[in-house]
């Protein structure tokens, strides 16, 4: 099978993925409380479900429903929350155990708009990297066309799966297609537009580790003890900070190492811009979330429409560079 048709077929079943994940959105709930990696209340929203029940932040979720929060595998095998139901969480608040009765919302317009923003981006990745490849394919552009279909499965949702071993494994497969396209994308950025190919071990590697130690997490669900939380908080935040990280340090690299003209007829300054207000900000807001859950940016909510600028400035970029000549165009890009 030709790689056209290849991605025809997978760009096809994002497609289908994303429309029964835009169905699934009208069913999600709203509790108005966020928690840090190790169940420690971060935030709580004024006026929301949790307030009301009397939660605070600093409490630190002992059990919901007589289940320890500690216990994966029985949270799992419970079904979603629905609107109107009521559960029963116990904190620690200072030491002491409180009980609170949580009675679950619908969920508020803004953030269903939240969620169709995921949807609508993940069809972005998917098309502009499709459309990339097909106009004029080069090595760049298949590496968007990967980055697209990677990410179109995990932004648009998909439907929701129930409790079973199936939804389990299709979370951990959703978990590698994350970490293996942020590893695409910082492909193809050392490889944009030189062609200069980088030490895949490299690039792919640790992404690879990280996907494989997520997608264990997430099948096999062992206790989330306070030691495997903050195991497993470390390893998201390195994983961040390294390929975010070093995919915004070859773009720039790579923009500051051409000439003007090289920069006009790649679309390099294009693709500054682009790229680096929505790897940046996405960056910026993922730090914030895992080093200082507790403070909340300004507008930290609408940043991620701003990651629908990656796709859209990497595939113009891309189809401007090759109908300029192609990737051996001598642009200085340091590619370790």
């Amino acid at each position: 099978m030709s790689a056209k048709n290849t991605f025809s077929i997978l760009g096809a079943v994002v497609v289908i993925w994303a429309i029964l994940g835009f169905m699934d959105v009208g069913n999600f709930t709203y509790t108005g409380y966020v928690t840090d990696f190790d169940n420690n209340v971060a935030t709580v929203t004024e006026g929301g479900p949790a307030d009301a029940a009397g939660m605070e932040v600093g409490d630190k979720i002992v059990s919901f429903d007589g289940i320890s929060s500690e216990d994966v595998r029985a949270l799992s095998s419970q079904p979603r929350t629905t609107v109107g139901q009521t559960q029963t969480i116990v904190v620690d608040r200072g030491g002491q155990p409180a009980e609170l009765r949580l009675t679950v919302a619908a969920q508020p317009s803004s953030q269903s708009v939240n969620a169709y923003i995921g949807i609508l981006t993940g069809l972005a990745f998917l098309i502009m990297g499709l459309w990339a490849y097909f106009t004029v394919p080069t090595p760049a552009t298949t590496l968007l066309a990967g980055v697209g279909v990677l990410f179109g499965l995990p932004f648009t949702g998909g439907p929701y799966l129930g409790t079973s071993m199936v939804g389990a494994i299709i979370g951990a497969v959703l978990f590698m297609c994350i970490v293996l396209g942020f590893a695409k994308l910082l492909h193809f950025m050392i490889v944009f537009p030189n062609g200069a190919e980088p030490d895949k071990r490299w690039v792919y590697g640790p992404a690879l580790l990280v996907g494989v130690f997520l997608a264990v997490l997430t099948i096999f669900q062992p206790d989330a003890t306070s030691g495997l939380n903050r195991i497993v908080q470390v390893v998201f935040a390195l994983w961040i900070l390294g390929y975010l990280g070093l995919t915004l340090v070859n773009m720039v690299r790579t923009w500051s190492g051409a000439s003007a003209d090289e920069r006009s007829r790649h679309g390099l300054s294009l693709l500054l811009v682009g790229c680096g207000l929505g790897i940046g900000l996405l960056l910026v807001g993922a730090m914030f979330g895992i080093l200082l859950p507790t403070v909340t940016l300004p507008g930290a909510q609408w940043w991620p429409i701003s990651l629908i600028l990656v796709p859209i400035s990497c595939a113009l970029a891309a189809v401007k560079s090759g109908r300029a000549g192609g990737e051996a165009a001598p642009v200085a890009a340091d590619a370790t």
